[in-house]
């Protein structure tokens, strides 16, 4: 089975095992540590002699030796070969697991597919590599509250928030801060936005929501340098979001149809939305458009640029606004 989000990986690990575990699982991810996640899950809960593999001149000597010996320790044997290239790896994979016996499991995690076009009997193969980022960003707030739930705490909607930017480019690290402030929070208590805030090294600002809201309405704008490009890429995007907001409230507002607007946009609270129909009253509707127009040529340029012209092309849409 190949699956290219994790739920049905995650299902599988708290529903099927350790009584009905998988001859082969691939575990595949553009982000190690989110992968690195992945198994760490699975190796909860199958049971068996684990015998880890690294990726090394003897690999292929290595995994022949341990896959046709039995274990003498227990009644099934776990081959874990963590962050194996796909190229070096087919060649010793090619025909051992055709024929994997029935109590041996074979882990594998990389970055790319072992074999993306061959169907594997008794396996269960995860491939994140080409998941939307909406689904990602969900995938991984979902995973933080699993981290909560396993320190005995939970996770408020403002503390998820503001994790967000850092959880993005470095999930290991998110997971280190909500496993801290579970000190703090105690048994049964819930990790808020006010502990991120004063407990870790997360800066609030660096959300590109906020940061794009501020750029908008209040045309307040950050030092962006140091920021991945990730999050420069979701601050572009806030800011298209904003922008027509921005134009469709103005535009309303000319034509006294304020009011109904606002039941367009349920997910926005009525305080932010008070909050952005008062401001947008105060900007032409030709100042919107042409905003959008300078937005849209940067959306244009920023397809095929690196991170550092990136911050330039920014600069450059900072002065002509």
């Amino acid at each position: 089975m190949r699956v290219t989000k994790s739920e049905p990986f995650e299902e599988h690990v708290a529903e099927e095992l350790p009584s009905s575990p998988f001859s082969f699982y691939e575990i595949v991810s553009p982000y190690p540590r989110e992968g690195e996640f992945l198994l760490s899950l699975l190796l909860e809960k199958l049971e068996g002699d684990l015998v880890r593999i690294d990726p090394d001149r003897c690999f292929a000597e290595t995994f022949a030796k341990e896959f046709d010996s039995p274990s003498m320790l227990s009644a099934r044997k776990v081959l874990l070969c963590r962050h194996v290239g796909a190229q070096e790896a087919k060649g010793v994979f090619a025909h051992k697991i055709k024929a994997i016996p029935g109590d041996l499991s074979i882990i594998r995690t990389g970055r790319t597919l072992l074999f993306p076009h061959k169907k594997i009997e008794r396996s269960m193969i995860v491939d994140l590599s080409s998941e939307q980022w909406k689904h990602r960003d969900a995938r991984l707030r979902r995973w933080l509250r699993l981290v909560a739930r396993k320190e005995g705490t939970t996770l408020s909607s403002d503390a998820l928030r503001d994790l967000e930017p850092i959880c993005r480019e470095h999930f290991g690290m998110a997971c280190k801060e909500v496993e801290k402030l579970a000190l703090f929070a105690g048994n049964n208590g819930e990790i808020n936005g006010r502990m991120i805030r004063a407990l870790t090294s997360v800066s609030p600002s660096a959300n590109p929501w906020k940061v794009a809201e501020k750029i908008v309405w209040e045309g307040k704008w950050p030092r962006l340098y140091g920021w991945k490009e990730r999050a420069l890429q979701d601050l572009v995007t806030f800011l298209r979001f904003h922008m027509q907001l921005g134009l469709v409230l103005s535009s309303a507002l000319k034509k006294g149809e304020g009011e109904e607007i606002t039941r367009d946009y349920p997910k926005l609270s009525a305080k932010a939305m008070a909050y952005y129909t008062a401001r947008a009253s105060r900007i032409p509707v030709d100042r919107w458009l042409s905003s959008l127009r300078r937005l849209y040529l940067l959306e244009l340029r920023l397809r095929t640029q690196s991170t550092l012209k990136i911050f330039l092309l920014l600069d450059m849409f900072r002065m002509e606004q």
